[in-house]
């Protein structure tokens, strides 16, 4: 994985993290949530109690992308980009 682990170092204003619903849940893989992670860097977890449907998270993706509110680095992150074209 070639991702950066970020924190919020300041402490001072809350950084909210929106994550995935099941983010809340243990797995028996894993001793923490998801949602343990985010609090432990320092940021405000913030989940809807279920999540979108597939169609609703796929326009809310194409909305993003088409207005410019999303950007993705074809040189930073060229999986993702080859992934969204797909």
């Amino acid at each position: 994985h070639n991702g950066r682990w970020i924190s919020n170092t300041d402490g001072e204003s809350p950084v909210w993290a929106f994550i995935d619903a099941s983010g809340r849940n243990t797995h028996s893989s894993a001793a923490h949530t998801d949602e343990m992670a985010v609090r432990n860097a320092g940021f405000q977890p913030r989940a809807d109690r279920g999540n979108p449907l597939v169609r609703d998270r796929i326009a809310s993706m194409q909305r993003a992308l088409s207005t410019g509110q999303l950007l993705i680095d074809p040189v930073k992150a060229p999986e993702t980009l080859r992934a969204v074209r797909e």
